[in-house]
């Protein structure tokens, strides 16, 4: 199960690091929850998790961000189909030179041979971004 869910991050930082909102919103299952210290925002259709997606990415291109990677920290089977992740990303440059990281955590669920998002817990991310803003 572990590298099959590396696997399903590695395909997640790709699609990050490549801008592509509907490779990235594949990789969801609607209704997903995105969920921070002092929000819970609950998605239940396509366009606005798309909407979001741009947002995030109009974001990372104004810092610079040109490169999203991640290690898994911590893996916990919640059941048969269902996981929890906790991830690092990085967010680097286009030299690779990492610009900050931040910390997240994700809720997955398998449908057939495929992992879907299903939560996402916002860490420390906002935090993280904001330190790099010009």
């Amino acid at each position: 199960m572990r590298q099959a869910v590396e696997h399903f991050f590695q395909l997640y930082a790709e699609a990050y690091s490549n801008f592509d909102v509907d490779k990235v919103t594949e990789l969801f299952s609607l209704p997903c929850l995105f969920l921070t210290d002092d929000s819970k925002l609950m998605m239940a259709e396509v366009s606005s998790l798309e909407k979001t997606i741009r947002h995030q990415f109009n974001l990372y291109r104004s810092l610079g961000v040109a490169q999203v990677k991640n290690r898994v920290q911590h893996l916990v089977r919640l059941s048969e189909s269902m996981v929890f992740a906790s991830l690092y990303w990085y967010f680097c440059d286009a030299n690779g030179k990492v610009l900050q990281n931040c910390h997240t955590s994700y809720t997955l669920q398998r449908s057939g041979e495929h992992w879907r998002l299903v939560a996402v817990m916002i860490d420390d991310e906002r935090f993280a971004l904001k330190s790099i803003q010009p």
